[in-house]
């Protein structure tokens, strides 16, 4: 019984989720990494909240925090990115993404957490890991 009601429950709360917001993560994302890969700014503006940050570990094992800049520029073409998923809960949600070196094939995960803000979705965080030196 508890299973059902459990089952019941997710049906219930993934159906409050509509087609529209996942369509608007999407291009969300898309727009970052246009942005990302081409420098551009209006993509940039389109995607980041304006007072979002990078939130990450760093490759000695320390807590690095820096907030976005949204300018023209800083082209990176180094990576092939894959949206993994979207999990959606009301007016946040996170995007997470696997990242690959074009050069080294090397791989890291990103997560990204949106926020939904007078109806826009925009990145307000952004995560991931590095390799650790020990």
């Amino acid at each position: 019984m508890k299973h059902i009601l459990l089952i019941a429950c997710c049906l219930i709360f993934s159906s409050n989720v509509s087609a529209s917001d996942r369509s608007d993560i999407v291009t969300t994302v898309d727009n970052f990494y246009i942005g990302d890969k081409t420098g551009s700014k209006i993509h940039k503006e389109k995607s980041l909240h304006p007072t979002g940050a990078y939130r990450y570990i760093n490759k000695n094992g320390k807590f690095v925090q820096h907030n976005f800049v949204i300018k023209q520029g800083g082209a990176d073409t180094s990576y092939n990115h894959e949206l993994l998923s979207i999990d959606i809960f009301g007016q946040v949600a996170s995007a997470k993404l696997r990242l690959e070196n074009k050069e080294t094939g090397k791989v890291e995960y990103k997560i990204m957490l949106l926020n939904k803000i007078n109806a826009r979705w925009l990145i307000t965080t952004i995560s991931w890991g590095f390799e650790m030196i020990q």
